[in-house]
């Protein structure tokens, strides 16, 4: 329900912290595609976490942190592709 139509992300935690709800979350797909040129790439390159915009749930504030991974673009295989790397999104929650 919290990712929308993308199976490809699991919630690993859940917890308070203060007066807002924790939500540890992360992608489990192995590769991820360029957004310039739809190439995949499997070569992960680095791991940072991002906070969408809060949200709020039974009326308490929510901090989401998704635990994102870089990843290495592919310019042998599209040649017009200038992405060196590019990070993971999920459907309907992030998006370039």
């Amino acid at each position: 329900m919290l990712f929308g139509d993308d199976a490809e992300a699991v919630v690993e935690a859940i917890g308070r912290c203060g007066p807002k709800v924790h939500i540890a979350a992360r992608r489990t797909a192995d590769a991820a595609a360029c957004p310039a040129y739809g190439a995949m790439s499997s070569r992960v390159h680095d791991v940072y976490l991002r906070h969408p915009a809060d949200m709020a749930l039974a009326g308490l504030p929510v901090q989401l942190v998704l635990r994102v991974r870089r990843f290495v673009g592919s310019p042998a295989r599209v040649a017009a592709c200038s992405c060196r790397t590019f990070a993971e999104q999920i459907r309907g929650l992030t998006f370039w």
